[in-house]
């Protein structure tokens, strides 16, 4: 998609794409609409109560997640808006308008590429893409059974992407597993075996 595009997605409300690429639709056909995905962020960021007539219900907690990433968002696009045009002034939607009257070249493909990198992770953070089968076997380029995740935590290599990003069950075609030791990948039919080892006996089930 184009910079105009994204910052628009990005600050104005608008239509909803289905993962596939095609507008959301009601049941009376008329295109779905969703608020500026920074909105969407920054109503996250914030706590609230509950329905009840006297507000007495229990509050809903403030997403740390929201914060979080509001806050990285927001230093990233005032380090970017300094180092193009000298000043950051204003809020993060402010900012970004701010790159629409961009005319280089370069830097509308770079920033293009900054604001759709905002929107994925926007995005990721409401909706996470359907979790990866883990494979127990070992992974057969490396032949290593565990690693370790960002998070330090040991885990198994192999993983499967067997689902769509609408939680429909890919063709066996079109599904792919990668190893996350030595990020050996396989499609289609190469990944014949691996799928059936999804419910294969682990020959190891526990970290040692």
């Amino acid at each position: 998609m184009s910079l105009t595009v994204n910052i628009y997605r990005l600050t104005e409300p608008h239509k909803l794409i289905r993962p596939d690429g095609t507008l959301a639709r009601n049941r009376d056909g008329q295109d779905i609409y969703q608020p500026a995905l920074l909105d969407q962020l920054a109503n996250a960021t914030k706590s609230s109560r509950g329905g009840g007539q006297d507000h007495n219900d229990m509050p809903i907690p403030i997403n740390t997640r929201a914060i979080d990433l509001w806050k990285q968002l927001d230093t990233e696009v005032r380090q970017v808006t300094l180092d193009r045009y000298g000043h950051a002034r204003g809020h993060l939607g402010a900012l970004l308008t701010r790159w629409k009257s961009e005319g280089d070249t370069a830097w509308i493909a770079h920033l293009e590429h900054i604001t759709m990198d905002i929107i994925d992770r926007i995005e990721t953070m409401f909706d996470p893409p359907p979790k990866r089968r883990t494979l127990k076997q070992p992974c057969p380029a490396c032949g290593e059974l565990w690693t370790l995740n960002i998070e330090g935590e040991r885990v198994h290599c192999l993983t499967a992407g067997t689902h769509n990003d609408d939680g429909t069950l890919r063709n066996p075609g079109d599904c792919e597993a990668t190893c996350a030791a030595c990020e050996a990948e396989w499609h289609g039919e190469d990944l014949v075996w691996l799928l059936n080892a999804i419910d294969a006996p682990a020959r190891e089930t526990t970290p040692v």
